[in-house]
């Protein structure tokens, strides 16, 4: 097993290319910063990065999950004003303690979208249905911003 299995790499021009190094799960909301990240068996939890790829995991979040309703009986209803469907991205993820977790800053998608490689579909469709050959790249950083930002 090499550290950096290129089959989890995603190249981009003109960008630092992504090492996706597993995934995280989320149902209803998008997961808080440092969310443990589940590793892709092929990745390592080394901390070195081969040629400068940034560490990224894929975010899956199914907002199909039902609402109880404790007002009109026992059975399970879909609120219409939530969200549905399932959301699928990548963010950035960080190594804490030889254990890689989603990055602590919180991200927004940017304007870019990656291919999602075939071994990472593949590891994906283990665990989800209806794996997309493409995500958007939440690499926006919302902590910078808040700091660039004007005060009122």
């Amino acid at each position: 097993m090499e550290v950096n299995d290129l089959r989890f790499l995603v190249a981009r021009e003109g960008a630092p290319d992504l090492l996706i190094v597993g995934f995280v799960h989320a149902l209803s909301s998008h997961p808080r910063p440092r969310t443990p990240v589940t590793q892709f068996q092929e990745i390592g939890s080394a901390d070195l990065l081969a040629d400068g790829a940034l560490p990224y995991a894929v975010v899956v979040v199914d907002h199909d999950a039902p609402v109880d309703s404790v007002d009109r009986g026992s059975r399970s209803q879909y609120r219409s004003i939530l969200r549905l469907g399932v959301r699928w991205y990548v963010q950035p993820a960080e190594l804490v303690e030889k254990e890689w977790v989603l990055h602590s800053d919180r991200f927004a998608a940017g304007a870019t979208s990656v291919q999602l490689p075939s071994a990472v579909r593949e590891a994906m469709a283990a665990v989800a249905d209806d794996v997309p050959a493409a995500v958007r790249v939440h690499d926006y950083s919302l902590s910078e911003e808040r700091r660039r930002a004007p005060r009122r």
